[in-house]
């Protein structure tokens, strides 16, 4: 009779396998039911972007989402919204760090001391 704490774990050493299988399998290609259209009404929108139908029906009154209008109804091409999504991206604070460490070298005074 083979040792019970043997068998657990090499259940859970499949089951690990299994699961590092799943992580690394390539995800399916979008489904209709998924956002893969390239035009999105304002219900798509607001399931992709997670934002309040008032906070968007605001926000592109005043210019600030791209959008298209037909009749009353608004549209949005998913491309220009990703690209609106990501313009005011965030850099991490080493890079930022790294860069006034440039720029503060590159305005060393004869003395060796910074502006």
């Amino acid at each position: 009779m083979q040792n019970p704490f043997q068998i657990i774990d090499a259940r859970l050493s499949n089951i690990e396998s299994l699961l590092l299988d799943i992580k690394h399998k390539p995800q399916a290609p979008a489904t209709a039911g998924s956002n893969s259209k390239a035009v999105l009404d304002i219900d798509e929108f607001c399931d992709y972007t997670g934002l309040a139908k008032q906070t968007v029906y605001k926000m592109t009154g005043k210019g600030l989402i791209p959008h298209s209008k037909r009749g009353k109804r608004l549209y949005f091409d998913q491309e220009q919204v990703n690209a609106w999504l990501l313009e005011n991206s965030v850099r991490p604070l080493s890079a930022i760090t790294a860069e006034a460490d440039r720029y503060l070298s590159s305005k060393k005074r004869k003395g060796g001391r910074p502006c």
